[in-house]
């Protein structure tokens, strides 16, 4: 459920031409939404309520998904982070 509200919360930035993740499949956003969900919230229960871990959890896959759109592919282009989203397409043309 926690899941939901999080793709939901996230959704303005995908219906916004020009924005990072305008670009993105949704479906699969919304997924990975439903599973860090999981991830947080077990962080947050084994931690005893706090929140820190949590946040510096959020933290980093968010500065995690900032570096990898200049990630460099052996033919000299950079990974977007659409294709990301593509593995076997990305991993076939490696």
């Amino acid at each position: 459920m926690l899941g939901v509200i999080w793709a939901v919360w996230h959704l303005p930035p995908f219906c916004s031409a020009g924005k990072l993740k305008s670009g993105w499949p949704f479906g699969r956003f919304a997924l990975s939404m439903t599973a860090s969900s999981v991830l947080l919230t077990w962080l947050f229960n084994r931690t005893q309520g706090s929140i820190v871990p949590v946040l510096v959890l959020h933290t980093t896959v968010n500065t995690w998904l900032m570096i990898l759109p200049t990630t460099v592919l052996p033919d000299g282009s950079n990974l977007h982070l659409s294709q990301f989203f593509q593995v076997p397409a990305v991993c076939q043309s490696v």
